[in-house]
């Protein structure tokens, strides 16, 4: 489960050694250091209620359903503030360690600046969580920025202060809160049953013990185990009604929520429903384009990467040997051979023409401008 070292221990002490990258382990440590100064108090009397999510600048799209059940992690920042860029990367640390537990990081962009420039910032530090503009939470004047709340599953805002002062509450949270897919509701009868559901991979197994239990003659087991089945049936439905609805807009994206039923279901009726799709759709042409733009997609970005890196600090060896610049200088697009350019402008070509009006058809259409490619006319 979760380690015993302080997360925003570890945290600072990445802070000030400069660096701006850390692993942490998927269950972050949650356990009180004493070395570290507990942040002045302030106020936390709003909830989730009072929040106002405002508009997508990256990431998934929220809404007040995106919040429930969930804990979460909102920073005011801004892109112009030292102090907000570089608490990103450790933002960051918080969504990948602690995402696949439940905890929901949001940046909430604010004062100048709109989504080209907070797509910028969050390129230049790495960073993947979801991020806003015109967010607030009523009662909430930010003293300085940055400046994080935590709130629990249940809404309740538990923490503000920096994400170093914030970063062992929010851990915490994680670990007190029940799965996401029990929506909010802890197990007093089948506490075997939750500690499997934080488990992905173990839905299956949970669903076959849930039905036996299902006929307990302990009429509170029974409604758990029944409250579970629910729950389960409710989340598989929810991923099935997703993976449909992205079918035709993001095939990649759509074929990995299938995998995902499949595995977690594995052996019982969802799972095996999830693997016929998966032999209807490998069936479906545009399907299948749409997976190949896909692929093609990343192979183009993987090109443009260290076609970049070589052409801003030539190595000996060839490419490959350290990430391109996030941003292309007019120097760096000069320098590129014309064979790899050729090359990037088929890619971009088949990108267009297998995943027409798809997110990766856009994104070949903004590396074609970028690097000023000559793409071949489509057939």
């Amino acid at each position: 489960m979760f380690a015993t070292a302080s997360l925003a221990a570890a945290m600072r002490a990445v802070a000030l050694a400069g660096l701006t990258a850390l692993s942490f382990s998927t269950a972050a440590a949650v356990a009180a250091d004493p070395a570290v100064a507990e942040p002045a108090a302030l106020p936390l009397t709003f909830t989730l209620a009072d929040v106002t999510i405002g508009e997508r600048a990256t990431g998934e799209t929220l809404t007040a359903d995106s919040l429930k059940h969930r804990v979460v992690v909102i920073e005011f920042w801004n892109n112009e503030e030292k102090e907000s860029t570089a608490s990103l990367p450790l933002l960051e640390q918080l969504h990948r360690s602690l995402g696949p537990a439940g905890l929901l990081v949001v940046g909430a962009h604010v004062k100048t600046g709109g989504p080209a420039e907070v797509r910028q910032a969050m390129d230049k530090a790495n960073a993947s969580f979801p991020t806003v503009l015109k967010a607030s939470i009523k009662g909430l004047d930010p003293p300085a920025l940055p400046h994080a709340a935590v709130f629990d599953h249940t809404g309740a805002c538990i923490a503000r202060g920096t994400v170093l002062e914030v970063a062992d509450k929010a851990a915490a949270a994680v670990r007190a809160a029940p799965p996401l897919v029990l929506a909010g509701r802890h197990l007093e009868k089948l506490p075997a049953l939750e500690k499997m559901l934080r488990d992905e991979s173990k839905f299956g197994a949970v669903l076959r013990k849930a039905t036996e239990f299902s006929e307990s003659a302990d009429a509170p087991t029974a409604e758990e185990a029944k409250f579970v089945l629910e729950c389960l049936e409710t989340h598989a439905a929810s991923m099935m009604a997703k993976a449909e609805e992205l079918k035709g807009v993001d095939a990649y994206e759509a074929a990995a929520l299938l995998q995902r039923l499949a595995t977690a279901f594995r052996g019982n009726e969802t799972g095996n429903r999830a693997m016929e799709m998966q032999r209807e759709w490998k069936r479906d042409k545009q399907f299948t384009a749409g997976l190949q733009a896909a692929q093609i997609a990343a192979q183009l970005e993987a090109v443009r990467a260290q076609a970049l890196a070589q052409a801003t600090a030539p190595r000996a060896g060839g490419y490959g040997r350290q990430p391109g610049p996030k941003v292309a200088s007019l120097d760096a697009v000069k320098k590129i051979p014309p064979q790899v350019k050729q090359q990037l402008a088929q890619m971009v070509g088949m990108v267009r023409q297998l995943g027409a009006g798809s997110k990766y058809a856009s994104r070949a259409d903004e590396i074609a401008l970028e690097l000023g490619l000559d793409i071949p006319a489509g057939p």
